[in-house]
């Protein structure tokens, strides 16, 4: 040896120590590199080629492993940190839209909407994943603009509101997909004076259809005190009977009926009749001219009584059940609105008669024998309800399974017409000739 260290190309450190207390005659000694675990280049490579291949190796273990913690694994290796994709539940991606009053444009993400997919409808709007741009816009009617926003999938930011399956009727509970409970109502109305005179509108259209009979001796009637639920008084002398019927905007109830128990059905899926129910497809006798926007209204019904000389007997009884579906047709000239009362019954558009018969349903579902027809009916039972251009007149009831049965509900009072219908535990009061007769008179308009 000469002393000298002889190092390689690849050698990049060298070390030199000398002793702690050299002697003086004492030559620095080298010492060797295998003291200092010293590697090259190459055999640093291989080494740091080892190590990260049994990472991957772990990390591919980890990736086979449990999503959480695959997810875990993940969030600590720098680089490697991932978004993952929301999966998508069936119907996440649906959606189905109330309907409008005419002239009204819906457009998503500014792409018009040429019809409408009204809930229970074959074919809802499929929309991409991503945040969408619902907006509503009148051609013809005062309403204000409206703009909400709806991500697939559902998002907090998102500004459309939906409606609660449990609004829904049993027939579309189940369906797939989502109904965006935006739309143009009474709500939106224009605050223009002249546009949001449309409630007063309405209840001035609706006074003008109090509607009047007389109540002979030995009729029933039903009347009720302040805080009392009331009770059928026969009448022993002639009577005037006055139907009056009032607007009831911002009930805070959608519709009459009771999902629960279905005895009064329910017309408009995720809409609210407080501030006007918008009816699509109406036969063309009952839409009227183009333009015409045909709404149900939640109204209230009243009875007075009075003797034939003016002295009062009874104001403001209530039917029993409270508050029905009125049927309007509401226009705009630009200036004011015209709106007109459509009373009486019409084929094919049950939801005419509500106004005058819905007490009649709720009547008839709380009798212990035929209940069964209104809440439950058996395959190939038929219900029937008629009224006339007279309110006043009541409404008529046939339920058919077998023999009809038929009731007359007159003056808050149900009755039977006819033997069929006649249950002793019901109690029910007969009806008399004059009115059987008007039962009669009432049922030529349904058909066969």
């Amino acid at each position: 040896m000469d002393g000298q260290d002889h190092r390689s190309a690849d050698d990049d450190f060298t070390a030199e120590v000398s002793d702690l207390y050299p002697r003086e005659d004492a030559a620095p000694r080298t010492i060797p590199r295998g003291l200092f675990e010293q590697r090259t280049r190459r055999q640093r490579g291989v080494r740091v080629g080892l190590a990260l291949g049994a990472g991957l190796l772990l990390l591919a273990i980890i990736m086979g492993g449990s999503p959480g913690l695959r997810e875990r694994a993940l969030e600590m290796i720098p680089g490697l940190i991932t978004t993952p994709t929301a999966t998508l539940t069936p119907g996440d991606d649906l959606f189905y839209l109330l309907p409008n009053p005419p002239g009204v444009d819906v457009t998503v993400d500014g792409q018009h909407l040429t019809s409408l997919p009204l809930p229970g409808a074959s074919h809802p709007l499929r929309l991409a994943r991503g945040r969408h741009t619902f907006t509503w816009r009148s051609r013809t009617l005062p309403f204000a603009p409206l703009t909400c926003l709806v991500s697939v999938p559902r998002a907090a930011a998102d500004t459309c509101p939906i409606v609660t399956h449990q609004a829904l009727p049993a027939t579309l509970a189940d369906m797939a997909g989502s109904v965006i409970g935006m739309h143009e109502s009474l709500r939106e109305v224009d605050t223009d004076p002249a546009a949001a005179r449309l409630p007063i509108a309405i209840q001035e259209a609706l006074a003008t259809e109090q509607s009047t009979a007389t109540v002979q001796p030995g009729e029933r009637y039903f009347v009720a005190q302040a805080g009392q639920s009331g009770t059928p008084v026969i009448a022993t002398q002639p009577l005037r009977a006055t139907r009056r019927v009032s607007f009831l905007p911002d009930s805070g109830y959608p519709e009459p009926c009771t999902l629960a128990q279905p005895a009064i059905p329910c017309r408009f899926a995720g809409q609210d009749c407080s501030q006007l129910c918008t009816i699509t497809d109406p036969f063309p006798s009952v839409a009227g001219p183009p333009g015409t926007w045909l709404v149900a209204a939640m109204v209230s019904a009243e009875w007075d009584y009075q003797t034939l000389d003016g002295r009062v007997v009874a104001l403001g009884v209530g039917e029993a059940f409270g508050v029905q579906l009125a049927v309007l047709r509401i226009t705009w000239d630009g200036a004011g609105w015209y709106v007109t009362p459509i009373v009486g019954h019409r084929l094919g558009f049950d939801v005419a008669d509500d106004a005058v018969c819905d007490p009649a349903r709720f009547a008839l579902a709380n009798t212990s024998s035929w209940s069964f027809m209104m809440v439950n009916p058996p395959p190939g039972a038929q219900t029937q309800f008629v009224s006339d251009a007279t309110p006043a007149d009541g409404c008529v009831a046939v339920l058919t399974q077998g023999q009809p049965a038929i009731f007359l509900e007159r003056f808050g009072v149900l009755l039977t017409v006819n033997d069929t219908a006649v249950n002793p535990s019901d109690n029910l009061p007969a009806a008399n000739a004059a009115e059987r007769q008007l039962a009669q008179h009432l049922m030529t308009s349904l058909s066969p």
